[in-house]
């Protein structure tokens, strides 16, 4: 029985690492990945240019206060 348990667990992490490098194989390839998978990846990319905008808008006041200040 522990035999058993132990070929199950090392065929599901075998499994797990197939999926995990056809996903990373298709990200960096600009294959068609899954939905959920394509959803994250735009909103990471969504954030990041959210984080450039306001960094952005950070310097513009930073710079804009300065001026005044002065």
């Amino acid at each position: 029985m522990y035999k058993q348990i132990v070929e199950r667990g090392k065929s599901s992490d075998t499994e797990k690492k197939i999926k995990k490098e056809l996903k990373l194989k298709a990200k960096t390839e600009g294959l068609p990945v899954s939905t959920p998978f394509r959803e994250i990846l735009e909103i990471r990319h969504e954030i990041a240019d959210l984080k450039k905008d306001v960094k952005e808008m950070l310097r513009l006041m930073n710079a804009l206060y300065d001026f005044e200040s002065q």
